[in-house]
């Protein structure tokens, strides 16, 4: 068939392990990029929303979730805690305001040791 002619073929043959430092998106921004743009009912929600698919159960049991969010979020960044962990703090809040055990945010929240770590010096401390 004449329209054959034109076909490329590409391959890939170099099989390369996942290097997180190195595959990170173009479009990935830091905390101090969006410092200047924080909206707080904005990151209430956003962080309700993380902790209900995270650890449902805990959100069933603390009726002032909210409150206690906006609370864990205003702490954070009045101590300049890094973006990235205050949905981690917000968690050790909730979780001491009900006695839930550190380890169940451990799992729902598939945390390393380092993070694991901390939860569990926030949690003694909150």
């Amino acid at each position: 068939m004449e329209h054959d002619q034109h076909w490329l073929s590409f391959s890939n043959k170099l099989n390369r392990e996942y290097d997180a430092s190195r595959d990170v998106p173009w479009w990935h921004l830091n905390p101090e990029q969006l410092a200047s743009q924080s909206n707080l009912p904005r990151h209430v929600y956003t962080i309700e929303r993380q902790l209900w698919q995270q650890l449902h159960p805990l959100m069933c049991m603390q009726p002032m979730r909210k409150e206690i969010i906006e609370s864990a979020i205003i702490s954070a960044k009045q101590e300049n805690m890094d973006e990235f962990d205050i949905p981690m703090w917000a968690a050790a809040q909730l979780g001491k305001s009900v006695n839930y055990s550190p380890e169940g945010i451990v799992l729902g929240m598939k945390l390393n040791k380092q993070e694991s770590l901390t939860l569990a010096r926030w949690m003694e401390s909150v």
